[in-house]
């Protein structure tokens, strides 16, 4: 029997159908834009974090969100000097000096320094489990100064209570994007060293030395190697003949440092002799420096 359908029934069923033919792209395009927020942060390059020149290590990594670096929250705080407080029941963190207070309830673009509201571009959230806070709001608020370096895409934080006649102000981190750690170059050796890593090592060397020798190991300083943790590794470092020290291990890995054993240069050279040594003697300074990213 013929089915007859009033035009108000049609104009439903053609509604609906439309409905469902408009929701399914609507859900894929939501869907999509999740995944590309996702990639968008975790495949961009590591981020680091130096306070007052030194490496602050975190559990989960920092995060770059639209141009804002998040961290987590009891890091950057305790890498301050301040102990901050979570209240559970209204998801707000709380932190306290001598004369400022931040207040910084999760999801909320509108936290209070000392009760004033500041509004921020991107909100403190949970993420894998961690409270991850605007590095720089939270930063600032304590008095300390931030600089982004592009290069090493590191976050410089500085206290106002060092000197800014300190050289650490401006030391440099060096990364080793493979081996997953790490180093702080005095502000003072710039201009004075050469670079040369690979997948499983950095080396260090005078440019002074190397402008003048001009051969492949010419100035060498000293390389940090990454190599299995076994006894005859350790034997090996411990009877060397060229000196070497273990300076991390972790997950079965050790990594030493390994420096030239004699180093002779021609009377002409004094000049070049001095500096060399003097970077020579600071080379400690560096591998002192040695964090896991």
């Amino acid at each position: 029997m013929p089915k007859v359908y009033s035009q108000n029934s049609i104009n439903k069923k053609e509604w609906k159908g439309s409905e469902r033919m408009h929701t399914k792209p609507k859900c894929l395009l939501v869907v999509l834009m999740v995944f590309l927020h996702g990639f968008s942060v975790y495949s961009q390059p590591p981020v680091s974090v130096l306070v007052n020149g030194v490496p602050v290590n975190f559990d989960v990594n920092p995060i770059n969100l639209e141009g804002r670096i998040l961290v987590p929250l009891r890091g950057i705080f305790e890498s301050l000097g301040v102990s901050p407080q979570w209240d559970e029941k209204t998801q707000t963190v709380t932190a306290q000096t001598e004369n400022i207070q931040v207040t910084l309830p999760i999801g909320s673009k509108h936290p209070t320094v000392n009760g004033q509201v500041v509004e921020l571009d991107v909100a403190a959230m949970i993420l894998d489990g961690r409270t991850m806070v605007p590095t720089r709001f939270i930063a600032e608020s304590l008095g300390a100064t931030v600089d982004w370096d592009e290069a090493s895409h590191t976050v410089v934080i500085r206290e106002s209570s060092v000197e800014k006649t300190d050289d650490s102000i401006r030391d440099k981190a060096y990364i080793h994007e493979k081996m997953g750690f790490h180093l702080t170059v005095p502000s003072h050796w710039e201009g004075r060293y050469l670079i040369e890593e690979t997948e499983d090592s950095v080396s260090f060397y005078s440019q002074s030395v190397r402008d003048v020798e001009g051969f492949h190991w010419g100035g060498w300083l000293f390389t940090i190697y990454r190599t299995e943790d076994t006894p005859e590794i350790r034997e090996q470092i411990k009877e060397g003949i060229t000196p070497s020290e273990i300076i991390a291990e972790q997950h079965g890995v050790l990594f030493k440092k390994i420096g030239p054993s004699d180093v002779q240069f021609p009377h002409e050279n004094q000049r070049v002799t001095e500096e060399y040594f003097a970077l020579y003697d600071e080379t400690h300074l560096i591998t002192d420096s040695f964090a896991f990213r």
